[in-house]
């Protein structure tokens, strides 16, 4: 309800205002149902409605299936009534594209942008020290992957491929890691538990810090399509 709240909201304060060529940018599909309502509203007052359709959430282990049901049809709602969509993504523009079709969807693609400036501490600041010493890692000789803990981002399949792999280097994982239902299937099925090279250090919240512990490693990602075949290719090449 809040996204429809605040959509509502903000037609009618635009309305009010009298404001020339409005535009509204929604962020992920969740108002489905009520986009044909709601473009209507936008279009009348000369405004447009733009749409950031996020990921597959239709797709997510997390949803019971009654939820991805409604967030698949949701998505298709929100496609079919958006002036243009938004992807952060390549492949989900492409996705959106073919999945789409028939509606003939107009799409874009905006990378996230990224600080590119270099952190005011050095490698031999103490809490630079304290940190590579605490979590038992040395500068350049790890694998490092940053995301959310959750299925869709491919853990299983890294780390499986990184156990498999004769690797001198570690694989350090910042995360939010709990250890729940997802992260004892892990075990069971990786076995990463028995491997000292597979390093979960929690989330990193200080960006300085952050800069320099995204600097001193090897960058694995885990949003890409054939990513066994990338994760094989990297470790053979950096071993």
């Amino acid at each position: 309800m809040y996204d429809y709240q605040s959509l509502k909201k903000a037609i009618n304060i635009s309305t009010q205002n009298n404001d020339d060529s409005p535009i509204f940018y929604v962020l992920a599909n969740r108002i489905g149902p009520f986009a044909k309502k709601f473009a209507r509203q936008i279009h009348k007052i000369g405004g447009k409605f733009y749409l950031n359709p996020d990921g597959h959430e239709w797709a997510r282990a997390k949803w019971p299936k009654p939820v991805r049901k409604y967030w698949k049809y949701s998505e298709k709602k929100m496609v079919q009534n958006a002036d243009l969509i938004i992807a952060d993504n390549p492949e989900i523009e492409k996705y959106i594209q073919k999945e789409y079709a028939e509606f003939k969807p107009n799409t874009t693609y905006i990378a996230y942008g990224t600080d590119v400036k270099k952190s005011v501490l050095t490698r031999e600041d103490k809490k630079v020290r304290d940190w590579f010493s605490s979590k038992g890692i040395k500068e350049n000789n790890y694998f490092l992957v940053v995301g959310r803990f959750v299925p869709e981002n491919n853990y299983e399949t890294m780390i499986r491929e990184f156990v498999k792999s004769k690797s001198s280097k570690d694989f350090v994982l910042i995360t939010n890691v709990k250890k729940d239902k997802f992260y004892n299937r892990l075990i069971e099925t990786t076995h990463f538990d028995k491997d000292p090279r597979v390093k979960f250090v929690g989330t990193v919240y200080d960006q300085e810090l952050f800069k320099v512990y995204t600097s001193k490693r090897f960058l694995l990602t885990f949003m890409v399509t054939k990513l066994v075949v990338l994760i094989r290719a990297c470790l053979k090449l950096y071993q």
